[in-house]
């Protein structure tokens, strides 16, 4: 029940719709199976999620509109599509108090909820610009205000920039500054605009100015030489909005702030002295009179320090931004082992504030949480158990008379998340925290899983699951493949979890220190965790159709065809994975596993966790004993012939004469020629005359021709095999063949039967060039001699036993000799 199945939504604290809390993580339903979350954001009590497909999704309280599902949904404790037309894309969105964004590929900009002191129920395209913008980039959003990144049109500079060339004029000093120097004079310049209210400075455009109708240019930037990244280069975090503050990255890796940071208020943007373009910072995140940065190697904390939010391990404020403190443990982990001192700096991918309390996520996927406690919002369980732990950096906060209300001033690991999922985004709300999370191997469907190179049976190089591949590897050495019990005795479940979770987190595996059960084991959960199976159930309803509807010999063909429309990550990791399972049936004499034991404990593994549980759930109306009987059948034939679904035709031809030689004496004849009858208008024939070779059925056949009790149906079916066998360079083969059913109308004796049979045969080697030169003087010849045997019989004379003795064998050992070439 709590398998993540690929991404998904959990959060702790107050539920979306405020109904429920969680001190812990929990999961909420994906509201479309497609369902692919990439970012995530929150308002106060609203938050918004952002799709790969480009969609945006909603969900918790907008009684301002900031929901954006209409005026008649203002609460929603479920995701529900926000109702941006169809045919936009969105890269981009964002969440204020009560308002919400979204930018378009395209640069178009969508707001809703409360704006300028309107409410917007549904997204409005904007076009309050005082600037021709080009192209907006990013946007951010506080309480009352909005910040823009965006290209704007230069046609107005460039105008000017050509008349003062042509008249010699120098102008004066408060001429505006030139244009950036990364921005390209005849097309685009980038810059950061406002909108919106605020009287502590948020705007960014001056002490006198605390409201903007329209988005506004911050001209600090451009009369002071200050420009930033070009959109043409890597999209990084440019601008950041909190509550009443703003901040932005230049170019030159320089941090600027305005607005109330806590310590000061800044009318216009304010530079960071601390970092001086020295250290790179790639992350901001601004919370209420305080803030958070982020580089490669460390995040730093500036401002008020209420709650112990900055996570510097004490309460004091801090005036410049410093190195905040994040346990390497949880806070259980730090109870146990009494230990005050365990922390380190990790790369942080992704940061989220609310008033009171901040979330970092890191490059290993794990979520750690800081700030008060209050609604559970921090995710660590009863936070109430730690009060008596001084060491755990608790700073009792009796707001509310609530006994779980307490504040962390150091980040902790969060350890109660749901079973194997991986952290991916972050979003702070007033009362919750929610994230974005994600099994990056088990539970993860195939199409997106980390893949890697393997090179399979025929020497091609595939992509395959890393899972997939590190069990196949190491189980193919041959001392691995010949455990016993392999696949059947399952490993220790300790160990496996260990390994899920060192897959989940991409942390290196090394399979070699492990015992072959162990990675049998962690094989298998693989595929039977796949959210999807990794054969379908699409497919799976046309193989069952198959193996109802037609023989063995004629199901081969037809499994192959579905097999090729598999997705190309799940036809190639069968392609992996089965002719694996092939040599583990070859080495049955020594593990004990024949095919027939593979398919018993291999079922639930090909078809999905589910499929013995929930029998019907795949193919509607069939019994339970027709469809394990129909499992068990497609699953023998995929592991039978492992290699030969994923060659050519040709290799199909030779499975169905592999099948065809399961049949003895006339039987094996009768089966031939109906296969042959059946197939000669929709099969290349040359194929067939060649696996009627390869495969042996022909020898065979001529076995069963050059027995003494042989029937004159079979002996005829027999003439027709030879006839359509006949390949296309033996010399004169309509001749041969006129001469063979001219023979079989014949009164012959068995030992003239067995000859033309042997004959007949050689022949058909292609290899036996001095046989098919001659072959028309020897069938003369020979029936030049049955003619004069016929006569001698007339007369009473008899052939003489030794000498017909002789040719027998020798006939024979022309036969063998034949099949030895083969």
């Amino acid at each position: 029940t709590n398998k993540i199945q690929g991404k998904s939504i959990a959060y702790c604290g107050s539920s979306l719709d405020k109904t429920t809390t969680s001190s812990i993580f929990t999961t909420i339903p994906n509201p479309t199976i497609d369902f692919n979350p990439i970012c995530i954001t929150g308002g106060r009590s609203h938050l918004l999620v952002l799709t790969k497909n480009g969609k945006v999704y909603s969900g918790g309280i907008g009684k301002s509109g900031e929901l954006g599902l209409g005026k008649e949904i203002l609460k929603s404790k479920d995701l529900k599509r926000v109702m941006i037309p169809d045919n936009e894309k969105i890269s981009q969105i964002a969440c204020g108090l009560v308002t919400s964004s979204a930018v378009t590929v395209s640069g178009n900009l969508y707001i809703w909820g409360f704006v300028n002191d309107e409410i917007y129920y549904k997204p409005h395209l904007t076009t309050l610009y005082n600037s021709p913008l080009n192209k907006i980039h990013q946007i951010a959003i506080g309480d009352t205000f909005f910040l823009l990144y965006a290209s704007i049109s230069n046609e107005d500079e460039k105008l000017k920039k050509k008349s003062l060339r042509s008249s010699n004029f120098h102008p004066p000093p408060e001429y505006p500054a030139p244009l950036p120097p990364n921005s390209s004079e005849d097309i685009l310049y980038n810059a950061i605009f406002s909108m919106g209210k605020s009287k502590v400075g948020a705007l960014g455009l001056d002490e006198k100015v605390d409201r903007a109708q329209n988005f506004t240019e911050i001209t600090f930037f451009r009369e002071n030489g200050i420009s930033f990244d070009s959109p043409s280069k890597y999209m990084k975090q440019i601008i950041s909005a909190g509550p009443t503050s703003s901040a932005c990255i230049t170019d030159k890796q320089e941090i600027y702030v305005w607005g109330n940071t806590g310590i000061n208020i800044y009318y216009i943007p304010n530079r960071y002295d601390s970092f001086g373009g020295s250290i790179k910072i790639n992350k901001l995140c601004l919370g209420e009179k305080f803030a958070f940065f982020a580089s490669k190697q460390n995040v730093y904390s500036v401002g008020n320090n209420d709650n112990g939010v900055l996570s510097n391990g004490d309460e004091r404020d801090r005036e410049q931004p410093e190195v905040v403190l994040i346990s390497k443990d949880s806070v259980d982990t730090i109870i146990k082992n009494n230990d005050v001192n365990a922390t380190i700096n990790f790369s942080v991918v992704d940061i989220s504030c609310s008033r009171s309390h901040a979330a970092f996520v890191t490059n290993v996927g794990d979520i750690y949480t800081v700030g008060r406690s209050d609604f559970g919002k921090l995710g660590y369980g009863d936070i109430q158990k730690y009060k008596p732990a001084s060491h755990v950096d608790i700073i009792n906060s009796n707001n509310n008379n609530n006994d779980n209300n307490y504040s962390i001033n150091i980040s902790y690991k969060v350890d109660k998340l749901p079973i194997d999922s991986n952290v991916e985004r972050v979003a702070c709300l007033s009362r919750s925290t929610f994230i974005i999370q994600d099994s990056l191997c088990y539970g993860m469907e195939l199409s997106r899983q980390p893949l890697v190179n393997f090179i399979d049976f025929s020497n091609e190089s595939i992509r395959i699951p890393i899972v997939v591949n590190d069990t196949i590897i190491e189980l193919s050495r041959i001392s691995n493949i010949r455990t016993e019990g392999i696949f059947r005795v399952p490993g220790s479940s300790v160990q496996i979890q260990n390994l899920i979770s060192l897959y989940n987190h991409k942390r290196y595996v090394d399979l070699s220190k492990e015992e072959v059960y162990v990675s049998c084991t962690l094989l298998k959960k693989f595929l039977m965790d796949l959210p999807i199976a990794i054969i379908p159930p699409k497919h799976q309803e046309q193989f069952f159709d198959i193996i109802e509807n037609n023989d063995q010999i004629n199901s081969l063909p037809l499994i192959r065809e579905v097999l090729l429309t598999l997705p190309e990550v799940n036809y190639n990791t069968l392609k992996a994975f089965l002719p694996f399972i092939g040599k583990v049936a070859e080495n049955s004499e020594y593990n004990k596993m024949n095919i027939d034991n593979l398919v018993t404990v291999l079922l639930p593994s090909f078809f999905g966790g589910d499929a013995l549980f929930n029998i019907n759930s795949i193919a509607v109306g069939r019994t339970k004993n027709i469809q394990i009987t129909s499992y068990c059948k497609i699953l023998g034939l995929l592991f039978r012939y492992s290699t030969s679904f994923f060659k050519d035709s040709s290799a199909i031809i030779l499975m169905q004469f592999d099948l065809l030689q399961l049949n003895e004496g006339e039987e094996l004849i009768d089966a031939v020629i109906s296969y042959l009858r059946q197939n000669i208008l929709y099969v290349d024939m040359k194929l067939i005359r060649s696996s009627l070779l390869e495969s042996g059925v022909l020898y065979k056949c001529t076995l069963v021709a050059l027995s003494d009790d042989i029937s004159d149906k079979s002996w005829d079916d027999y003439c027709e095999i030879i006839g359509l066998s006949l390949p296309q360079n033996v010399i004169d083969h309509k001749s041969i063949f006129d001469q063979l059913k001219y023979f079989s109308t014949q009164d012959l004796t068995n030992n003239a039967r067995k000859t033309i049979a042997g004959v007949l045969v050689m022949c058909l080697d292609s290899s036996i060039i001095k046989l098919q030169t001659h072959l028309s003087e020897f069938i003369k010849n020979f029936v030049n001699i049955v003619d004069n045997n016929d006569d001698k019989d007339d007369k009473g004379d008899n052939i003489d036993d030794k000498d017909v003795t002789k040719d027998k064998d020798e006939s024979n050992n022309n036969i063998n000799n034949n099949n030895d070439d083969e």
